[in-house]
């Protein structure tokens, strides 16, 4: 009985697999709206932590907004002393005709440190609209007017972005970035197939001021592992639904080696489960290189041989496709190997998140509660 199951399940992989891959084919990637000659004013909210690769430009690409209406921007530091502050001020003067501020946060108020300097920003916003977005993100000048455009439908409570990573440096890098670029933004469009979302992603997010106060404002979910997932939910439950903006955006990424990716994706996977936990146990039966594999291990014969390989094969041409139309690069076929490697690698990370309880973020350790709530360890 093991070989016709692992047979199904290698088939079903494959079609999980084209499912994604048409999902993907129909979102009009980096479409633009027309944009009205006047828009609610916005208070762009950007929490910032240290200096990473890249965060010059990617500050700077919010200052560069063309955005017809009032726009604020805030970046929020929790003291003077982070070596951001310092970078802050000095692009603040480098664009004096930009309305910015910065934004001491020393009052911890949640254990997520990110919401924490949000809620504290968040007293010094005068927009109708807010735009939340991490420090590491590439904006296009026109990304938030478009997001904007979306939240001029009453029913749309929240707009936010497929993101993608820029600059992968290292092999451990480029391996995440795989994760992001091939398989994450697709899976979020596979989800959409069957319904709007039920959360958010935070890599740049907009809503109304006035939502964002009916639901508690950003201390609603102070101590939430996952806060762009959690203000999704929030959204949904009052009776409005999320929208995914086409325009991409850009993430730098850190020079990281393997060890620290790793523990990068597990808090990932971990994250993923405690927010979608019967999703993350389904989500095993879409890796296309494992069951396919364990079906060739399993029986060793020349057809089961053939149809496994085929299988595997349309699985690197899905992966290294999808990697390509989101990046807007070529597809490189010297590695074939990566989307195999993932898929392998995301078994293990799958395995771990299932009985993992505790994570570490910014050198703190958290224990993760069934409700997403982070507890200090």
């Amino acid at each position: 009985m093991v070989a016709p199951a692992l047979a199904v399940l290698a088939a079903v992989s494959g079609v999980l697999m084209l499912w994604q891959w048409l999902a993907a084919l129909r979102f009009p990637l980096n479409a633009r709206v027309p944009t009205p000659s006047e828009l609610p004013s916005v208070s762009i909210l950007k929490p910032v932590k240290g200096v990473d690769p890249g965060a010059e430009e990617a500050l700077a690409s919010w200052m560069k907004q063309e955005y017809p209406g009032r726009y604020e921007l805030i970046f929020g530091v929790e003291s003077e002393s982070d070596p951001a502050a310092a970078e802050i001020r000095g692009l603040i003067e480098a664009y004096p005709n930009v309305r910015a501020k910065l934004c001491v946060c020393p009052e911890l108020l949640g254990y997520n440190r990110k919401v924490s300097n949000l809620i504290q920003m968040a007293r010094e916003a005068t927009g109708d609209l807010m735009v939340i977005s991490d420090a590491d993100v590439i904006a296009s000048s026109d990304l938030v007017s478009q997001m904007a455009c979306h939240l001029l439908d009453p029913e749309i409570g929240l707009a936010h972005c497929l993101y993608r990573i820029a600059d992968p440096a290292t092999p451990a890098t480029r391996w995440e970035a795989f994760v992001v670029n091939a398989d994450f933004w697709s899976q979020v469009l596979q989800n959409r197939t069957l319904g709007p979302l039920q959360y958010a992603l935070g890599a740049a997010m907009a809503v109304r001021a006035t939502d964002l106060k009916a639901l508690g404002g950003f201390e609603a979910f102070a101590n939430d592992l996952a806060d762009d997932h959690r203000l999704g939910r929030l959204i949904v439950a009052l009776g409005k639904r999320t929208e995914l903006c086409p325009v991409i955006v850009d993430c730098h990424c850190a020079r990281l080696g393997w060890l620290a990716a790793w523990r990068h994706q597990l808090r990932w996977a971990v994250t993923i489960r405690v927010c979608q936990p019967f999703p993350h146990f389904l989500s095993i039966l879409a890796n296309g290189t494992f069951w396919p594999l364990l079906w060739i291990a399993f029986t060793a014969q020349a057809s089961t041989i053939g149809l496994g390989s085929l299988l595997m094969a349309h699985r690197i041409l899905q992966g290294l496709w999808l990697e390509a139309h989101f990046t807007g690069n070529r597809m490189d076929w010297r590695r074939w190997w990566l989307p195999l490697l993932k898929d392998l690698a995301q078994v293990a990370l799958w395995a771990t998140a299932l009985t993992k309880r505790h994570v570490v973020w910014r050198g703190h350790r958290f224990r993760v509660k069934r409700n997403g709530r982070l507890v200090p360890i």
